[in-house]
């Protein structure tokens, strides 16, 4: 039998590690070269880390209700995957390279953005490693989530998780591509 804290953990692992590489390539990265574009429809560093900014703004407090409502159990429920979670997080993975189209909403609304946005995506993380302790001992599978540009379509929690962890190491690929596309040659 699978243990169920595995899946919990995974993603706890994955984010912590999100976390710590854009601190180690964005961190000593000047304000002028997090702001650049490799090109003027692409989206900078500090745009990439803002648009995952305003996912968490959404889903973390999302999750953090739903969560409050439910109530504790004995033990750990293993995540089951729901059809819209497939291909929700089919969609973000890093694996998938067609290109997609980011909600308005969930664009940066500014080009030129300050350090605070890498602050604000470090403080996202240790949120979301909380909330998946939170987690462990409540029952993952329940519909509870509704998803920001959908209101009415509702994903189970554990789906959420792996969708916010999935769309993140997307990102994380594009903020190193960028990066390595803006710095200057020394």
């Amino acid at each position: 039998m699978e243990n169920p804290l595995a899946f919990f953990e995974d993603l706890q692992t994955r984010t912590q590690n999100l976390s710590q590489t854009i601190q180690t390539e964005c961190r000593d990265m000047p304000l002028h070269i997090l702001n650049a574009k490799p090109e003027p429809t692409a989206w900078s560093v500090l745009e990439c880390l803002e648009h995952l900014n305003l996912y968490a703004n959404y889903y973390h407090r999302a999750i953090e209700d739903a969560l409050h409502k439910l109530p504790k159990k004995a033990s750990p429920t293993a995540h089951k995957i729901s059809w819209v979670g497939r291909q929700g997080v089919s969609a973000v993975s890093p694996q998938n390279t067609r290109k997609q189209k980011a909600y308005s909403r969930m664009k940066p609304v500014t080009s030129t953005l300050d350090r605070y946005v890498l602050e604000h995506f470090a403080q996202h993380q240790q949120d979301l490693v909380r909330l998946l302790q939170d987690a462990q001992y409540k029952d993952i599978n329940k519909k509870a989530i509704p998803l920001e540009f959908f209101k009415w379509i509702k994903l189970n929690i554990g789906d959420t998780f792996l969708f916010l962890v999935v769309h993140m190491e997307r990102h994380l690929q594009q903020v190193l591509r960028t990066k390595k596309a803006v710095m200057p040659i020394s």
